[in-house]
């Protein structure tokens, strides 16, 4: 049976992004702005820049800029990672290109160079930037506005060894640099330390799976194979046999003697995904197993012990589980949504296009270059950008089904915003999920304005807007009661 908690722990020391100084606590969130797409430093993707202090402005260009200016200045949040804290570059991006000002949890950005800016999509002057806006300098950078603590504290519990590279994949497979990522880490790490059972629980598409293998691979149990199950996909009539194991010639003649998945785990972890589909009376089974460290094999008269550690995955609500045995699953961990880590998508998309190329190189092979810090990929700005803002329903699995879209829609080597990918995003495609953010900030008013401006054409009014495609902007057109003409 799990045994007591290690007192194992990383030292907590300060990684900060080292740009305008800041009084803020560790997790006194601000507004701020990561790098998700660049034409000239596609390395740096994940970046995350901190404007000055409430009311105060900082400049965005390149270079050093005037004397006396602040220049808002980017580096990666990772204890690994350089602390140097740099502007971004462009061809394109004037010496002073932005003027941003923090003024609540809002940017106000003005834009005050040569190159062109669209915020959500549309062009501005002048505008505010809330949470989840994005930012795009046209064909030089692409930013997303998020909240973010300008000092992150290093993880109390996640082991230096698998820290990683910023912008990679750490030693267990987890990727990402937002607060809710790192969370996911320290939490992910608590739990593989205390040996206690586990419920992973979270939204379809999330990870869960990745995040049990973590649990095991950080655990001391690691040096045994971790057992792995679908609850969903026993048989109801020998779901008994599947989890406890059978004696010889039981129930039936010539039937194999079977240790079942408690007795393939023993010594190690259990991995049982869907626990929620385990029938009510082989949960109550399950749940004496977990209190008592023994079962009994079908057939058989002698109790026998294990010595498993259980982690248990679920998309439904935890308090659909059988209640005692929801009570023995003392740790739990929830996988984020992918909506609340957006600037994460980048990276995320970057691991799936180059696994791909990896599995199906005469396919995506010329979407994928190496380079010495590791796989780049080619990808437009225009669909990095609606990747962002999409609404996700299925998560990583549907941002994986997005870009294999976009993959089978090039032509050349550069995964674009297909009509296919459209479909999909506005939910017209086959598997599609309808949702988009920021459609509900778009009243009738400006709606009817920009069909002016354009004279009627669906498509450009689209673009502007920053909607999926124009299928998208019927929808609006009919819920904000919007004439066609």
């Amino acid at each position: 049976m799990p045994g007591p908690p290690s007192s194992r722990r990383e030292d907590a020391t300060t990684v900060t992004n080292v740009g305008p100084e800041s009084t803020a606590t560790a997790d006194a969130a601000v507004p701020a702005l990561v790098l998700c797409w660049s034409r000239s430093e596609p390395h740096r993707v994940g970046e995350v820049g901190f404007p000055e202090s409430e009311g105060e402005t900082s400049f965005f260009g390149r270079g050093t800029g005037n004397a006396g200016d602040r220049r808002l200045l980017f580096a990666p949040q990772h204890p690994n990672a350089p602390s140097e804290a740099l502007t971004l570059q462009g061809k394109g991006i004037s010496r002073d290109q932005l003027r941003v000002t923090r003024e609540g949890d809002r940017l106000r950005i003005e834009n005050i160079g040569r190159c062109a800016a669209q915020r959500n999509g549309v062009d501005f002057r002048a505008a505010h930037f809330s949470i989840g806006d994005t930012l795009h300098l046209d064909r030089q950078v692409l930013l997303l506005c998020v909240s973010r603590a300008p000092v992150r504290l290093r993880p109390r519990f996640f082991p230096e060894r698998a820290l990683g590279e910023f912008g990679r994949g750490d030693g267990v497979g987890l990727i990402g640099e937002s607060s809710a990522v790192w969370a996911l880490r320290d939490r992910v790490a608590f739990c593989a330390l205390a040996d206690e059972h586990v419920l992973v629980h979270g939204s379809s598409g999330t990870g869960k799976e990745l995040v049990a293998s973590a649990v095991h691979e950080l655990s001391e149990r690691r040096r045994a194979r971790l057992v792995s199950r679908n609850a969903a996909t026993i048989p109801s009539g020998i779901a008994a046999a599947e989890l406890f194991g059978n004696r010889k010639d039981y129930p039936n003649a010539g039937v194999p003697e079977r240790a079942g998945l408690v007795g393939e785990a023993d010594g190690s972890s259990l991995f049982l995904d869907e626990l929620g589909e385990l029938p009510p009376e082989l949960q109550s089974q399950l749940l004496r197993f977990l209190d008592s460290g023994e079962y009994t094999r079908l057939g058989e008269d002698r109790a026998r012990r294990a010595d498993v550690r259980l982690v248990a995955a679920t998309n439904r609500d935890p308090s659909e589980l059988k209640h005692d045995l929801f009570a023995r699953l003392k740790l739990s961990i929830e996988t984020p949504d992918l909506n609340q880590h957006r600037e994460d998508i980048p990276l995320l998309a970057r691991d799936l296009v180059a696994r791909a190329a990896k599995r199906s190189p005469m396919l995506v092979q010329r979407f994928v270059r190496d380079t010495s810090r590791g796989p780049e990929f080619y990808v437009s700005p225009r669909l990095m950008e609606r990747l962002l803002r999409h609404s996700y329903q299925l998560h990583v699995r549907e941002l994986d089904a997005l870009l294999w879209q976009a993959m089978a829609d090039a032509s050349g080597d550069e995964l674009d915003l297909s009509e296919g990918v459209e479909q999909r995003l506005s939910g017209e495609g086959e598997g599609g999920a309808a949702g988009e953010v920021g459609s509900e900030d778009i009243d009738a008013e400006r709606l009817r304005e920009v069909l002016s401006a354009v004279r009627g054409n669906k498509t450009e009014a689209a673009k502007q807007l920053g909607l999926t495609s124009r299928f998208a902007l019927y929808r609006l057109m009919k819920r904000l009661n919007v004439d066609a003409q």
